[in-house]
């Protein structure tokens, strides 16, 4: 399996910051054709989850402190390379990240916005959906939620 691995805003080098932005762009831009500002002031209070396979940059999301997206903790900008997808590096890095929600903020449950398609990735993973679709960057989503155990 890859190393997974999260790091504070600080933490992470030029060269790190730079492949993650390219990631960013290549899966949620470019692949999916939508052009939004991605740089929205919040990666610098994010912790940042890596995925990582011979120093190569393969998976990465990023986690928001309760408070600055929902009251909640959130997860958002999971992405996995094409050429890695379905092969469960998308499931181990939301478990991973669940797990550092809990060791960081005890009891604060997580919130994200999840495209329509990707439903089912976040129901196997214990998320639930609310409310209703809504439109964000020309996109369909619906808001979900996972409960600390």
């Amino acid at each position: 399996m890859s190393d997974i691995r999260f790091l504070r805003f600080e933490e992470l080098t030029p060269q790190l910051l730079y492949d993650i932005l390219a990631m960013r762009q290549r899966v949620f831009q470019v692949e999916q054709q939508r052009y939004y500002l991605d740089t929205d002031g919040k990666d610098q209070v994010a912790l940042h989850g890596l995925v990582e396979d011979g120093g190569n940059l393969i998976g990465y999301l990023r986690i928001l402190p309760p408070g600055v997206t929902y009251p909640t903790a959130a997860i958002g900008r999971v992405a996995i390379e094409k050429p890695h997808r379905g092969k469960g590096i998308g499931q181990a890095l939301m478990k991973a990240a669940l797990e550092a929600i809990e060791d960081c903020w005890p009891q604060s449950g997580v919130t994200l916005s999840a495209q329509l398609p990707t439903i089912p990735f976040y129901e196997r993973l214990g998320f639930k959906t609310v409310g209703e679709s809504y439109m964000e960057a020309g996109i369909k989503h619906i808001k979900m939620t996972h409960q600390p155990h």
